[in-house]
C-alpha cells in the first residue's frame, strides 16, 4: 500500500497556532501596542526572516478574507497605508539586519489594487532615504549625494521644488555610477532614480508645474 501522506508532518501541524499574516498576530494587534515588544521579538529572532505584506483594499468584496478590508475603485486610498507602511518598515530596519528575507509573500489587494496612480516620486523618495541612511559616509559622492537626492526628491514631492531639481538628479546619476565611488553601494542607489527618471519624468515635471501654479494662485490672489 503506498502512503500518500507522512503521518509525522501531520501531526507536528495538527496544533493550534497564531495566524501567521503580522506580528502582533492579529488577536494581539491593536492601538497603544509596545513597538519595544515587536523590536525584541525581531532581534532575538533567527537569520532567517518571512516576510508578509497585506493591502487591505480591494476593488470588489472577497468573503474567503477574514482580515481587515477597505473595498474601493479609488486606489488613491492606498497612499496613506502606503506612506505608514514605509515608516513601518523603518522602524524595524535596524532590528533586523541580521537577518535574511527567505521569503516574501502578498496578499489582499497587492499588487493589483495599485495603479499608474501611485506616486513614483515618493516611491522613489522611499528607496533613496534607504540608501542614504545604509551609506556608511567613507566617500564623498555618496556620503553626501544621497541625502541631497533625498532632499531634491522631498522638495519636489510635497510641491516647493524646481525644474532644476530634476536635471540635477539627472547628473547625480552619473556622478554616483559604477567607477565613480569606493563600492557598489551609490550605484546601487543610482538605479531605482535612473529608472523613475526614465519612465516616469512626467510626473516629477508635473510636480514643478503643480508647484508654479500654486505659486502663480498665491500671487494673484
Amino acid at each position: 500500500m503506498t502512503t500518500f501522506w507522512d503521518e509525522a508532518l501531520i501531526a507536528k501541524y495538527n496544533v493550534k497556532g497564531p495566524r501567521y499574516t503580522s506580528y502582533p498576530t492579529a488577536l494581539l494587534l491593536r492601538s497603544g501596542y509596545p513597538i519595544e515588544r515587536a523590536l525584541t521579538a525581531l532581534k532575538n529572532a533567527g537569520s532567517a526572516l518571512s516576510l508578509y505584506v497585506h493591502l487591505p483594499f480591494s476593488r470588489e468584496l472577497c468573503y474567503y478574507c477574514g482580515c481587515n478590508k477597505v473595498i474601493s475603485r479609488d486606489t488613491s486610498k492606498a497612499d496613506r497605508y502606503l506612506d505608514n507602511l514605509a515608516f513601518e518598515m523603518q522602524t524595524y530596519q535596524a532590528a533586523t539586519r541580521h537577518q535574511t528575507v527567505q521569503q516574501l509573500h502578498f496578499g489582499g489587494g497587492t499588487p493589483t489594487f495599485l495603479d499608474e496612480t501611485q506616486c513614483m516620486v515618493s516611491a522613489t523618495r522611499n528607496l533613496e532615504e534607504f540608501f542614504a541612511r545604509e551609506s556608511c559616509g567613507f566617500c564623498t559622492p555618496c556620503r553626501d549625494g544621497l541625502p541631497w537626492a533625498v532632499k531634491a526628491l522631498k522638495a519636489l514631492e510635497d510641491g516647493t521644488g524646481k525644474k532644476e531639481d530634476i536635471d540635477h538628479l539627472q547628473e547625480l546619476t552619473r556622478k554616483l555610477w559604477i567607477g565613480k565611488t569606493f563600492c557598489a553601494h551609490a550605484p546601487g542607489a543610482m538605479e531605482p532614480l535612473m529608472g523613475a527618471l526614465k519612465y516616469f519624468r512626467s510626473e516629477f515635471e508635473a510636480k514643478v508645474v503643480d508647484a508654479a501654479a500654486r505659486t502663480s494662485n498665491v500671487e494673484q490672489a
